[in-house]
């Protein structure tokens, strides 16, 4: 909920607040209280739309960047190891394959990382036999490849979690449009009928429904009033 929202949302809790304290001048009219119940609806609506969208990426982002190390690292070490049986077996090809610094690895953007770290995983698994000697193990290659599973795994649940943020997000914009349109076209204009018999109602209406900043200050222009 940004700041605009938040201050909107007071406005409509102080426009209930009057509603309620002179129900007895409105509670037998329907159309009235037909849209003070519409507007009672949506507040616990924009309410636990706003707490969906405060959700953070933080944990699955750093989760991510966690096993991005763990995959890159792995990766590193193999390639590195890989290399030392690629130069006395004179495998250039094999060499240049495996030729990736830490930096490259871990610093790549996260598809590229995959793809590096696939690849070295693949150049490295059918020569399991002859580098056994020179530290790797089956075990390692079977980390690497959970690892990059892992790691892309998590990629797509962080872009799953941002689609549906952002449609929440959406959302919550969609229930603030709601019931501005409410106050306006309905609430606003009903609240004609007292100005002459409940001037006291009225004045208490059109002071709620002046949009103040947080802390309680006035803006300059109020959000709508009933005349």
């Amino acid at each position: 909920m940004n700041t605009l929202q938040s201050n909107k949302l007071t406005m409509y809790e102080h426009v209930l607040d009057v509603m309620h304290t002179h129900a007895a001048a409105w509670k037998k009219t329907p159309i009235v209280a037909d849209a003070v119940k519409e507007l009672e609806a949506l507040i616990p609506q924009m309410r636990k739309s706003a707490a969906a969208t405060a959700t953070s990426l933080t944990g699955v982002t750093t989760a991510k960047g966690r096993k991005k190390g763990e995959m890159t690292e792995l990766a590193y070490r193999i390639a590195g190891l890989t290399s030392a049986y690629a130069a006395k077996t004179d495998n250039d090809g094999l060499h240049a394959a495996l030729h990736f610094s830490r930096t490259q690895l871990a610093q790549s953007k996260d598809n590229t990382a995959i793809d590096r770290c696939t690849a070295i995983h693949d150049q490295v698994r059918p020569l399991l036999a002859q580098v056994e000697a020179y530290g790797v193990t089956a075990a390692d290659l079977d980390a690497l490849k959970a690892a990059i599973a892992a790691f892309q795994g998590l990629i797509r649940a962080k872009g799953q979690q941002r689609t549906t943020r952002n449609a929440t997000v959406q959302s919550l914009a969609g229930l603030f449009t709601h019931a501005d349109t409410l106050l306006k076209v309905q609430l606003d204009k009903l609240m004609l009928r007292y100005e002459p018999t409940h001037r006291e109602f009225y004045e208490a209406y059109a002071n709620s429904r002046v949009l103040r900043k947080a802390g309680g200050n006035r803006k300059a222009t109020p959000a709508a009033h009933p005349a």
